[in-house]
């Protein structure tokens, strides 16, 4: 999944925190790998997602059809 960070989140993802993905009618819990693809074709692993620049995402889930979108959450709480 190609991921952006939204400007209004403060806070940076890390790689294999807990998430919880919204595709469509569906919503489950999965731990994302964040990676970047370098000039040679290979995926380099990032620590946290970017500030500015967009980012992959590989995580386990339902397959879902090509060009769907998704939101990416950390927590349901209503105080943070």
């Amino acid at each position: 999944v190609r991921l952006e960070r939204h400007n209004w989140h403060r806070k940076l993802l890390k790689t294999k925190d807990p998430v919880i993905v919204s595709v469509g009618w569906r919503r489950y819990q999965t731990k994302p790998f964040y990676a970047m693809k370098g000039r040679h074709g290979s995926y380099r692993l990032l620590r946290h997602t970017p500030h500015v620049m967009p980012c992959i995402a590989m995580f386990w889930g339902p397959l879902a059809p090509p060009s769907t979108g998704l939101a990416v959450v950390q927590s349901l709480a209503d105080d943070e």
